[in-house]
Order: C-alpha cells, then sequence, then structure tokens
C-alpha cells in the first residue's frame, strides 16, 4: 500500500525554490493499476522518485506498507528497491541520469502494445502497477486515473 499525505519536494534552482511537489496526496492499494498522467515539468518524475524509494521528501509523509519511509534504514529500503519495486524507464541509461519514466515513450505502437500486455499480465497476477506517462491513451488503460500538473495529484477517476 502506498499512502502519500501532503508531500512536498522543493528543489533550490539558481536561487528560487521551485516546488516540484505541492502537498501530493494519494492513495494506491495493493493490486491496483493506477495511470499516473501529467505533462513534462508536473512532477511526474519527482513523484515516481519518492514512491520509488530512491528520493525523500521534504516535507510530509509517505507510508509504505504501513510504515512511514524514514523509519526504513537504507538496507531495508535497498531491499524493498530490489524485491518490491521495479522500474522500466523509457532509457537505457538506469542509473546515471534518471530520466525516463515513461515505459511507451520511445515505442513503436505495436511494441507500446506488447508491454502494455506484460503489465496487464502482471496486474492479473496480483502485481501493483503504477504507470506514469504523459500519454492519455496509455494512462485510459489503468483502472483509475491520477493527475499530476504543477506538483499538484488530483484524482482523475475512481475506479
Amino acid at each position: 500500500m502506498i499512502i502519500l499525505k501532503d508531500v512536498c519536494k522543493t528543489y533550490e534552482v539558481g536561487g528560487e525554490a521551485v516546488h516540484a511537489l505541492d502537498h501530493a496526496n494519494m492513495h494506491i492499494h495493493p493490486g491496483e493499476f493506477v495511470g499516473i498522467i501529467g505533462p513534462s515539468g508536473s512532477g511526474k518524475s519527482t513523484l515516481m522518485n519518492i514512491v520509488g524509494c530512491l528520493d525523500l521528501a521534504t516535507s510530509g509523509t509517505y507510508l509504505l506498507d504501513g510504515q512511514p519511509i524514514e523509519d526504513y534504514s537504507e538496507s531495508e529500503l535497498a531491499r524493498i528497491r530490489n524485491r518490491k519495486i521495479g522500474f522500466i524507464f523509457q532509457s537505457f541509461n538506469l542509473i546515471s541520469k534518471l530520466t525516463a519514466d515513461e515505459p511507451t515513450g520511445n515505442l513503436d505502437s505495436r511494441t507500446s502494445g506488447e508491454i502494455m500486455d506484460i503489465f496487464h499480465d502482471l496486474h492479473s497476477q496480483g502485481s501493483t502497477i503504477v504507470l506514469i506517462t504523459h500519454d492519455g491513451d496509455v494512462a485510459a488503460q489503468a483502472a483509475r486515473r491520477i493527475r499530476i500538473l504543477d506538483g499538484r495529484v488530483s484524482e482523475v477517476n475512481e475506479p
């Protein structure tokens, strides 16, 4: 279970505070297939990095399986990333740049469909799928959609 309560992430860029996440609230139940949709610069990558335990929020609470993320040790977080959380990035440079949260972005429509079939198959086997995209057609394949815009998260539809 993933719960975000008033999660903020602020970066300092050129002496200015940039609010990548602005009091984000989100609840994802085990076994759900959720599409998170937003344009470039909306906060999708920041949200993915926090939910994926790659980064910490500036403020707010992130509960993973009922436990605040800051209560996990570094070795526990590494174990979670190894056993519970999988990432499919748009590009192959997984660690060096951490830039691609769009698993179907650079694919032709046939290959994109095959990737989505894999997500649906994993979901039918009980996996929780959180798909982060800017593509409305891709997000529409999820059972529930969440929109992110200017660091603010809002529900598009309920299951």
